[in-house]
């Protein structure tokens, strides 16, 4: 074997395995938020998820499950996400050679080969170790299939580019792969635009448009329906009623495509809400895609392209804009993972730039490799998910406390709700409990599940919810509001139908946020702190309260220094609930010891929680 091969096969196994073995290593080991605990239940049962469904990434899941590791279904699927991740580095170091050796071909002096495979191995490692990338390969999501399919796309989009025939093999393959992908995430969109573009450029800015690139396009564009067909799979499989069959698309066409379009989101796209705030997200974040001092080449890189591959430049460009005006005006809280599409464009011009810069000081080919190392030291820290059993602690620790055959209403989807599906009808976690998800109600096959789910609970309300469906059924199709103006006496009517039929045969559960949104459910009722959550009581005898039953030592360790939305959302969900003991075991009980120990614990998980502070204050001498 000549000394080029071994090159050649030691930088893609590098490229490959290095990043998996650092995922693998910062792996988070159970459930994380939002949606971590829904798709491991979804993938483990072969079900149905949230919009637009995510057929392709269910799938995959569930053959990856058939696999007989000794983990957990949702550890051995973060593993999964970890594959998918490194993966897609791999694709993107095979665009870098492509590129970098492109323009070998038209220097007068080529670089070695050494140098090619040292700059496009820096490159991927950039990417892999990038902020916003990393993240995705530590817990559950589709975001790291995502990331997989684009690459691939954008390597075979490349490689059709580079070819002297446009009618070739590989842009079918991109093609296939860009059906694939819409069936994983509908962003995919965002790259469409850029690749009719390089599939039709001619060369220089111009565009080259005949009838022959017409008829091979149209054959390019059976593929991509060929990929996108994985779609079946929701209809075919929600006939079936599987365990999660999140919008039971099966019942008609309307409500299938209610689904895969995401409808119920669109509320919050280009709602102007908070454009100002996500412009500043995506800028912030930048310098932690590119170790900071990444940042100038991809001017640097603009430039380079702009002299010598200018269907390069406007393909990267492109995608790299749509991505960002589009994602900076959609309003949701986690718009981060939105930006991938354009941190991956912004992570290949600076590479090309740095090439090009390095191309002049070949010797000094190893300071290409600063970006990742300074990326991976950066990026640790706020990444590395392996010891993060926040979303397990305060699920579990909620659930443990709740008294046998509960039911609890919540809206805490971020935090238990979710992870919770996946417990409960996987891990066959607290089967007694009846988890009512508030907000879900205001979906039409969410009272069908769950008369599936808890029969015995949900048949007592059975003409409150189909009463309150016929509203619902309205409100979905997009009728005119006269048509349900009754809709929400018939919510608030069967919310309080849930505990009235339920309370003098069940303990019934709100949590916090419940008590302040939905404050005419509690009129009747003492509300009393058990627990992370409240209990509901038909008479106004003050209870006995508690915290021996709540140890978050463990979750209190899993909370990082520096916390995002979520790690501080539920840092102080956990810590309110402890002083919420502490406030009525102070006042109603005069029961100080365990008031104190409330505040205390309320205190060690959020050092600033106001309300322990000023009731340790209070009890002082007592």
């Amino acid at each position: 074997m000549n000394k080029s091969k071994n090159t050649d096969i030691t930088f893609r196994a590098l490229a490959f395995l290095l990043p998996l073995m650092i995922y693998t290593l910062t792996v988070n080991p159970t459930v994380s938020f939002t949606d971590s605990g829904e798709l491991s239940a979804v993938c483990s049962t072969l079900g149905i998820a949230h919009p637009t469904g995510y057929p392709l990434f269910t799938l995959i899941g569930f053959l990856w499950l058939k696999l007989p590791l000794p983990i957990s279904n949702v550890q051995s699927l973060n593993i999964m996400v970890s594959l998918f991740t490194a993966i897609s580095s791999y694709f993107l170091f095979n665009s870098f050679l492509l590129i970098f050796k492109k323009f070998n071909a038209k220097l007068k002096m080529p670089a070695s080969d050494f140098f090619v495979y040292n700059i496009a191995i820096a490159g991927s490692l950039a990417y892999s170790f990038a902020l916003t990338v990393w993240q995705q390969s530590t817990s559950v999501e589709v975001y790291s299939l995502h990331l997989l399919l684009m690459n691939v796309v954008i390597f075979y989009a490349l490689k059709g580019h580079f070819e002297s025939n446009f009618q070739n093999k590989f842009y079918i393959i991109a093609s296939l792969f860009l059906g694939l992908s819409f069936a994983n995430h509908l962003t995919t969109i965002l790259i469409v635009p850029a690749l009719i573009y390089l599939y039709f450029s001619n060369g220089t800015l111009g565009l080259s448009i005949s009838v022959e690139r017409l008829k091979y396009f149209g054959i390019m564009a059976l593929f991509v329906l060929l990929g996108l067909s994985v779609y079946m799979y929701l209809p075919l499989r929600s006939m079936t009623e599987p365990e999660f069959n999140w919008g039971m698309v099966h019942r008609s066409f309307d409500k299938f495509m209610y689904h895969i379009q995401g409808k119920q989101y669109q509320v919050w796209m280009f709602s102007g809400e908070q454009v100002s705030e996500n412009i500043g997200r995506f800028f912030s974040a930048i310098p932690y895609q590119l170790a900071f001092i990444g940042i100038p080449f991809i001017f640097w890189g603009i430039w380079r392209l702009f002299k010598s591959s200018k269907p390069i430049l406007i393909f990267v460009l492109i995608f790299i804009i749509s991505c960002y005006f589009y994602s900076i005006n959609y309003s949701i809280h986690d718009i981060e993972t939105y930006f991938l599409t354009a941190y991956l464009g912004m992570i290949i011009l600076a590479f090309i730039g740095i090439y090009d810069w390095l191309d002049r000081y070949r010797k000094y080919y190893y300071l290409a490799l600063l970006i990742p190392l300074i990326s991976f030291i950066l990026n640790y820290p706020n990444v590395d998910q392996s010891k993060n059993y926040l979303v397990e602690d305060f699920a579990k620790t909620l659930v443990n406390n709740l008294e046998k055959d509960a039911v609890i209403i919540s809206s805490q989807w971020d935090y238990w709700n979710s992870a919770f599906w996946y417990y409960q009808h996987v891990e066959n976690f607290r089967k007694d409990v009846v988890l009512i998800e508030k907000e879900l109600l205001r979906r039409t096959w969410y009272p069908l599940q769950l008369m599936k789910w808890y029969p015995e609970v949900l048949k007592k309300s059975k003409q409150d919810i189909e009463n309150y469906m016929v509203e619902l059924e309205k409100f979905e199709s997009g009728a005119n509001p006269e048509e349900y103006k009754f809709i929400q006496s018939r919510w608030e009517q069967m919310l309080i139908g849930f505990i009235e039929k339920n309370i003098d045969s069940k303990p019934i559960y709100v949590t916090m946020e419940i008590m302040n949104a939905e404050p005419y459910l509690f009129k009747n009722y003492q509300l009393v702190p058990e627990g992370l959550t409240l209990r509901l009581y038909k008479d106004q005898k003050f209870k006995a309260v508690t915290t021996d039953n709540i140890n978050l030592d463990r979750f209190i360790v899993s909370l990082p220094e520096n916390k995002n939305h979520l790690e501080l959302g539920i840092m102080e969900s956990a810590s309110f609930a402890l002083s919420n003991i502490g406030r009525y075991a102070q006042i109603n009980n005069q029961d100080f010891e365990t008031a104190k120990k409330a505040y205390s614990k309320a205190l060690k998980i959020n050092p600033e929680n106001a309300v322990a502070s000023q009731g340790l204050y209070e009890l002082q001498g007592k």
